[in-house]
């Protein structure tokens, strides 16, 4: 076997001595590394966090903008329904004014009439259960979004509760310490006050620790990221550990090949840390960029809600203006139909009136002319048989022009009544969805301020840990 020569031995281990630092300056150096991604990861599972969050409150609001479309599209139903029967009422009028002119047409069309008012009362009856049908919905609902409410109060008091009483058991044993401290230092008992002073941690530890277990809940990625830098750790002692050993060998031994074989494992070993450092700055940058898309995801929520509110009180002014025009249209229809049937009925009695007269005269004349007996009686007759059915005929028209105006009397009360109920019907509609919108946006904020709060609780533990972290490190370190 070749051996290399000691001069030679001694210039490679010189070269090795100065070139390359200790093995406890390399392993500082790697924890040092190490701090800076461990944080940032921290970091971007609180944004996924929030993420999660952010998705959950954006299906709720896609749910009930889902709702409000539908809710419109059936008011936007229910009007084209009316609208109809408006264009139908009308028609039937314009039929009524046409048709007057003989007794028992009219008497046929009024019947006509009255059996399309009482189709008009069942459809005005299905659309008073379709809207009952609808606001039993609405109010199915409400119940539930009261029920989710309720059960996020509950648990939310829950939570607050047992963190208050975690806080008021830490605040009592540091009080218990502080007030022990203060005694024993009055008695200069420094041996059995240590001990005590012990104990008293010890238990201050296990109240910290019942604390961090609870929220540890919210951070298992993070401990197990911490587990595996652990490992790394641990890897890195056990290889601290067999360098002492062989420096102790060297002392003992000349070889170099075992050394440098040790050398090459640990040279691959720091590789495979270092590329696992890479993927996880590799992670650290999707995570931001889904950072990124989320912000932007948010921003466009907002100017969507934005737009949903100008397009509400644009649709309510609509609406409003809508409804009062149809107010003055039907009170200047109803008061031109009623004028129009009045001057009708007035010149049929009018024309009435000149053909019995007519029928007189000439009944008068030939009387004049006729001196019989017979034919006086006879046209007596006719007369007295033609001034009964003037008189029936008066009493009829007389009957009809009531009736005409009883209906259109129930006719006016009945379209302003509706105009009433719907006009009424539209504005507390359009009151529970501002209410249901306001509460939305209660429920964001309120959202957002718990996020808020929850950052800071997992900021301050984070840096509860990074402190217990660099303790054992410095410790080591002075070691």
């Amino acid at each position: 076997m070749y051996k290399p020569s000691r001069s030679l031995r001694q210039s490679q281990e010189k070269l090795y001595t100065h070139s390359k630092p200790s093995p406890q300056a390399r392993a500082i150096s790697f924890v040092t590394t190490m701090e800076d991604p461990i944080r940032q990861i921290s970091r971007e599972l609180d944004k996924d966090l929030q993420k999660q969050k952010l998705k959950v409150y954006e299906a709720e609001l896609l749910e009930t903008k889902e709702q409000q479309s539908s809710i419109f599209i059936e008011l936007n139903e229910q009007k084209l329904k009316n609208k109809q029967q408006q264009q139908l009422i009308e028609n039937l009028e314009f039929k009524v004014q046409i048709e007057k002119k003989d007794s028992l047409i009219y008497q046929q069309q009024v019947q006509r009439l009255e059996e399309q008012y009482n189709y008009l009362q069942d459809n005005n009856n299905t659309q008073k259960q379709q809207i009952i049908v609808l606001q039993e919905a609405i109010e199915q609902i409400q119940k539930k979004n009261n029920l989710e409410k309720e059960i996020r109060n509950e648990k939310e008091l829950q939570q607050e509760k047992e963190i208050k009483f975690l806080q008021n058991e830490i605040k009592r044993f540091q009080e218990e310490i502080s007030k022990q401290r203060d005694l024993i230092l009055q008695n200069n008992q420094q041996q059995n006050a240590n001990e005590f002073i012990q104990i008293l941690e010890n238990k201050f530890e296990v109240v910290q620790k019942e604390f961090i277990f609870y929220k540890k809940e919210k951070e298992q990625e993070i401990e197990k990221l911490q587990q595996q830098i652990e490992s790394n750790r641990n890897q890195i002692q056990i290889l601290n550990q067999e360098n002492k050993q062989l420096l102790e060998k060297q002392s003992i031994s000349s070889t170099t090949e075992e050394h440098q074989q040790q050398i090459k494992s640990l040279k691959i070993e720091l590789e495979s840390q270092i590329q696992i450092v890479k993927q996880l700055n590799q992670q650290i940058v999707i995570l931001q960029q889904q950072m990124n898309q989320t912000n932007v995801i948010c921003q466009n929520l907002k100017e969507e809600k934005q737009s949903a509110i100008k397009e509400k009180q644009a649709i309510e002014t609509y609406y409003l203006d809508q409804l009062q025009k149809q107010d003055v249209q039907l009170s200047q229809m109803i008061k031109s139909s009623v004028q129009n049937e009045q001057k009708a009925q007035i010149q049929k009695l009018q024309i009435i009136i000149e053909q019995k007269d007519l029928m007189i005269r000439e009944l008068s004349m030939q009387k004049d002319c006729n001196c019989n007996k017979q034919m006086k009686n006879e046209q007596k007759l006719i007369i007295r048989d033609l001034e009964k059915k003037n008189a029936t005929l008066v009493m009829e028209v007389e009957r009809l022009n009531k009736i005409l105006k009883q209906k259109l009397t129930e006719l006016e009360n009945q379209t302003s009544r509706s105009c009433e109920e719907n006009h009424k019907k539209y504005l507390e509609e359009i009151e529970i969805w501002k209410n249901k919108f306001l509460s939305i946006n209660k429920q964001y904020h309120i959202s957002q301020e718990q996020l808020m709060v929850v950052k800071t609780e997992l900021d301050g533990l984070k840096k509860t840990k990074q402190k217990e972290n660099i303790d054992p490190i410095l410790n080591n370190k002075i070691v």
